[in-house]
């Protein structure tokens, strides 16, 4: 048969056994949150990992890391970055128009995702829930208008629904951006 060398393999593992750990920490960085990772080495409590896995298991490991939570700055980035550039990328090709998020619209979002608890995969999951149909059908009905560049959503506390607003070329701006 076929020989195969893995000794530049790198495998990575992530498990969530922190929710069970009794050190409570065992997997996320608890305390206060930045935007930036820790550069500090942590003490994982090994305990914790030996009540899930095998010694033999956590032996063959050579670095444990763990991970700090996501706060809501993160999450931001994550929609601005990720979920939106996604979005208007597709928007751009198959329109020639994209989508901005009003801040009251992003915090609308965050609000309702328990990110704490599920992280980004949450937030991904309620704006495809929420907003994603809504938006393809937007696009593709309204007119080809000219100089229409944009589609600016908002969260409307009175009436409890997002709001979308066409906008016009001079004015597309990250809502993002400071």
């Amino acid at each position: 048969g076929n020989e195969f060398s893995l000794s530049n393999l790198t495998i990575l593992a992530t498990s969530n056994v922190s929710s069970e750990a009794k050190s409570g920490n065992l997997g996320f960085i608890t305390g206060e949150i930045s935007n930036e990772a820790t550069e500090e080495p942590i003490d994982i409590p090994i305990e914790d990992l030996m009540e899930h896995f095998s010694t033999e298991l956590i032996n063959r490991f050579d670095e444990i890391i763990q991970f700090r939570k996501l706060g809501k700055k993160d999450l931001m980035r994550i929609l601005d970055e990720h979920i939106i550039a996604q979005l208007n990328n597709s928007m751009r090709v198959r329109f020639g128009r994209e989508v901005v998020l009003a801040p009251t619209c992003v915090n609308r979002l965050l609000a309702l995702c328990d990110y704490e608890r599920f992280g980004a995969r949450e937030l991904r999951k309620i704006f495809e829930r929420l907003l994603l149909s809504k938006i393809l059908d937007w696009f593709e009905k309204s007119p080809n208008q000219r100089g229409l560049r944009a589609l600016r959503i908002e969260w409307d506390e009175a009436g409890q629904n997002f709001q979308f607003e066409p906008m016009a070329d001079a004015i597309i701006k990250s809502d993002f951006d400071g």
